[in-house]
């Protein structure tokens, strides 16, 4: 496997998820680099409150709580020494997980249940 791909919300089944990828390391697998991803869905307004500046700070506020997240999975995949990369972004996440696949040139992707 060159890249991997990692859906990574810092639930239990998504750490273990990373535990799997340390394991892989462990057994010479997967050298290639991690890329976890974060989506946050898209915040909603309606009405005199969806103002472009709102939804620029809303968006904002929602990739800071992803990289918050994946922070987690970063340490936990750092000390396990595996290379890795963040991403955080707005919007349907089966969408998001497949343009990341492209875009990142992921060969496969590893997720919890």
């Amino acid at each position: 496997m060159k890249n991997i791909l990692v859906p990574f919300d810092g639930s239990k089944p998504a750490r273990r998820a990373l535990n799997y990828i340390a394991e892989l390391r462990k057994e010479g697998l997967g050298r290639g680099l991690v890329h976890l991803l974060n989506v946050q869905p898209a915040p909603k307004l309606l009405g005199d409150y969806a103002s472009h500046a709102l939804m620029e700070t809303l968006n904002s506020e929602a990739r800071r709580y992803g990289a918050a997240i994946n922070a987690e999975g970063e340490a936990t995949l750092v000390a396990s020494g595996v290379d890795c990369q963040c991403h955080e972004v707005i919007g349907e996440i089966a969408t998001a997980v497949m343009a990341a696949v492209d875009k990142y040139n992921c060969d496969a992707i590893i997720m919890g249940t």
